[in-house]
């Protein structure tokens, strides 16, 4: 159904095409707002469905340094971004749960990993505790409010 790879500078062009769904930009922003250090193709992921690129995500490699509290070196998941035309059709549940193998793969010795959600995205809450996230208390205060903490173990091959 999907396919998870790493992104590259390739990829920029139609990377700039997707779209939030309504409401949803200030979750996910925009590939064309992302600083160039958050285009780094080590850390740069892109979802494909059918040949086409349908969405983003990036490994923040410093997610400890974003989040009080986290284990030196953290890393997290950080602007997941589905085009609004591919919505709906499952593709956020296939990301999540193909998301173990393929950090392993490409992101070698790295055992767990780390998002957060902003408490007024309920859709994304449910959608991570139903692919295997599990909440870490405490919530922290982030940039447009309070946000859950999830950490999901990506186990072993």
């Amino acid at each position: 159904m999907i396919r998870l790879r790493r992104g590259s500078e390739a990829d920029h062009p139609a990377l700039l095409t997707l779209r939030s769904g309504p409401g949803q930009e200030r979750f996910a922003g925009r590939f064309a707002d992302w600083p160039e250090a958050a285009r780094d193709p080590r850390y740069l992921h892109v979802i494909e469905r059918q040949g086409r690129i349908v969405g983003l995500f990036r490994i923040d490699p410093a997610f400890d340094a974003r989040v009080p509290g986290l284990p030196a070196g953290a890393h997290g998941v950080r602007g997941l971004l589905i085009d609004a035309a591919s919505q709906g059709t499952g593709i956020g549940t296939a990301v999540m749960e193909g998301l173990p193998a393929h950090l392993r793969a490409c992101h070698p010795g790295l055992r767990l990993v780390w998002l957060t959600v902003d408490h007024d995205n309920p859709g994304a809450r449910r959608l991570y505790e139903r692919t295997g996230w599990v909440r870490h208390l405490p919530d922290f205060a982030g940039t447009d409010g309070p946000e859950h903490v999830f950490r999901r173990e990506l186990g072993s091959a």
